[in-house]
């Protein structure tokens, strides 16, 4: 089983993965730590909107995303969607080209949704957090949300109607609440 969490920065992601860890049911499972960061560190680039070459780091983002599509049972901290999604930020800004745009988007809908399980997406109703390396730009963050939601919403119909068995999972409330929906889900797949 292939599971992903996924959304804006600084909505719980990482802290939820890592309690994941702690899963009886996930025991034997793989974890994938957030791709964005772990580039950002191998390849010296930067990351968010703070790049100077945006086609060459989302190009590595996006990569790691096909790589990690791979995985048998694992658990990804972001996931193709999240590639997706601030690559057409970065498109829609003119700063990176359409035929990244066009990788990314392919990337997602012809390979990514039928891939994954679950993905459960995490509800950015929480502060942002600066931990020196994600962006605390409370627009940028606004957008990438909205682009997230809208493409949620077009992400469950594309599954209903094609009779995909990938699951969407929305993670709303305080890291418990968010914890027990998870184990819920889990139980209910397996």
């Amino acid at each position: 089983m292939l599971i992903a969490f996924s959304g804006a920065q600084s909505s719980g992601k990482s802290t939820l993965l890592e309690k994941c860890k702690e899963l009886d049911e996930l025991k034997g499972y793989f974890f994938v730590e957030e791709v964005t960061r772990r580039i950002k560190r191998e390849n010296y680039v930067p990351i968010n909107n703070d790049s100077d070459n945006y086609d060459y780091t989302q190009a590595l983002i996006v990569s790691d995303h096909i790589k990690n599509m791979a995985l048998k049972n694992a658990v990804l901290d972001r996931c193709a969607l999240d590639g997706y999604i601030y690559t057409r930020y970065f498109y829609e800004e003119n700063k990176v080209s359409r035929l990244l745009y066009n990788f990314a988007f392919d990337t997602y809908y012809y390979r990514a949704i039928q891939q994954y399980n679950i993905i459960f997406y995490t509800d950015p109703n929480i502060p942002l957090v600066d931990d020196g390396e994600r962006s605390i730009d409370s627009d940028f963050r606004h957008r990438i949300v909205t682009l997230f939601e809208n493409e949620i919403k077009m992400m469950r119909r594309t599954i209903e109607t094609r009779n995909i068995k990938t699951s969407i999972v929305t993670l709303t409330g305080s890291v418990d609440e968010r914890m027990e929906l998870i184990r819920k889900t889990l139980k209910d797949a397996h």
